[in-house]
C-alpha cells in the first residue's frame, strides 16, 4: 500500500477540474500565461496526508498570478466541500505576479484562506 492517499488527491482534482470548467465563464477564471504574466490560475498544489490519528487531511494550495476576488473562487471550494467533506482542512491561495518575485521574495506573497486552516497535520 502506499503510504500517501493518492485517492484524496485524484478526488481533489477532478472536483477542482470540473467546478472550474463549470464555472470558469460566469466567474472570469483565466489561466496564467507565463510569456505575458496575464491571467489568474498559475498552479495549484494538492497536499494529502495522514494525522496521528490516522485521519486523511487534504490542503489545496492554490498559487495565483494576480488577485482573484474571494466570491469567485467560492464555487471551487464548494466543489471541494461537497467532493472530499471532512478530509478537506483547507484551502488557501497565494498570489505571486512574476517568477521573479517568486524567487526574491519568497515567503513575502499575499496569502489568503479561503476555507479551514492553512496547514495539513503529518
Amino acid at each position: 500500500d502506499c503510504a500517501v492517499p493518492v485517492k484524496g488527491i485524484v478526488q481533489a482534482y477532478n472536483a477542482l477540474e470540473e467546478a472550474f470548467h463549470e464555472h470558469a465563464d460566469e466567474q472570469g477564471y483565466t489561466v496564467y500565461d507565463p510569456v505575458t504574466s496575464i491571467g489568474a490560475f498559475r498552479s495549484v498544489i494538492i497536499r494529502a496526508t495522514v494525522n496521528r490519528k490516522g485521519k486523511e487531511e487534504i490542503l489545496v494550495n492554490f498559487i495565483h498570478g494576480q488577485e482573484v476576488p474571494v466570491e469567485a473562487m467560492a464555487p471551487l471550494v464548494q466543489g471541494l466541500v461537497n467532493e472530499l467533506g471532512d478530509r478537506l482542512v483547507g484551502v488557501v491561495v497565494n498570489i505571486t505576479r512574476s517568477r521573479r518575485e517568486e524567487e526574491t521574495r519568497l515567503g513575502q506573497r499575499t496569502q489568503v484562506l479561503l476555507f479551514g486552516r492553512r496547514f495539513a497535520e503529518q
